[in-house]
């Protein structure tokens, strides 16, 4: 692999939505260990919330994110994460299997609109009917 990198304005997430530099997004996925009973233990914990500081393509055409962990934290972590590209097993060790991470969007951009209740001025309000209107047309009916 060469450390020859394209930067990117955007990372195309889904039809709608792009990552662009500067998004909180959430990681999972990624590097996993296989065990000899056939079991994986997931290598790369990237917990909470990240800002994404760079989107590149690498030599092979995948593409990667610079993030680094966003919020409230004493020691601030940066990483570089592969989200796209297939899996492949590890040079150096054969049973750890590099695949790519999957990433969201930290909190939607934009909610959906909640349908306000209807207000009381446009009730309308019914008038009181007029009953002896109506049993003088009935009459006038009944004699007709």
């Amino acid at each position: 692999m060469s450390d020859i990198r394209s930067e990117l304005t955007h990372y195309q997430l889904s039809p709608r939505i792009q990552i662009v530099v500067g998004d909180i997004i959430k990681v999972n996925k990624g590097t996993y260990y296989n065990r000899e009973n056939g079991t994986r233990l997931a290598l790369g914990k990237l917990r909470g919330e990240w800002k994404v500081t760079g989107i590149f393509k690498n030599a092979d055409g995948d593409t990667e994110l610079d993030i680094v962990q966003h919020g409230p934290v004493m020691i601030i972590e940066t990483a570089t994460v592969r989200v796209t590209g297939k899996e492949y097993p590890s040079p150096v060790m054969k049973q750890i299997i590099r695949r790519p991470y999957k990433v969201r969007l930290a909190s939607p951009r934009t909610r959906r609109r909640r349908v306000s209740k209807i207000e009381s001025s446009y009730v309308e309000t019914v008038e009181d009917t007029d009953w002896e209107m109506l049993a003088n047309i009935v009459k006038e009916n009944k004699d007709a």
